[in-house]
């Protein structure tokens, strides 16, 4: 279900209570209807902050293949092979 649906339920909620007290009831469904908006708000904020770790995280990795020198087996010196 989509924030659309939501909003058109609440609506259909909004009329079917019209009996009751409507002036109530439309800030009932106004509080919920910006509490949906704002989940969506924070869903979308979270997936651009998503998409951002990625990118930092994929350029991580790949400068830490490329910076990462060879290094060279280290031999020991002759004194101590023969010392052993």
């Amino acid at each position: 279900m989509n924030v659309a649906e939501v909003i058109a339920q609440l609506v259909e909620m909004e009329r079917a209570a019209w009996g009751c007290d409507p002036t109530a009831i439309h800030s009932m469904v106004l509080r919920v209807e910006e509490g949906v908006l704002e989940l969506e708000r924070l869903m979308i904020d979270t997936m651009r902050e998503n998409v951002l770790l990625r990118q930092r995280l994929e350029s991580c990795e790949q400068h830490s293949v490329i910076a990462r020198p060879l290094t060279p087996v280290r031999r020991m010196p002759e004194s101590r092979v023969n010392a052993s």
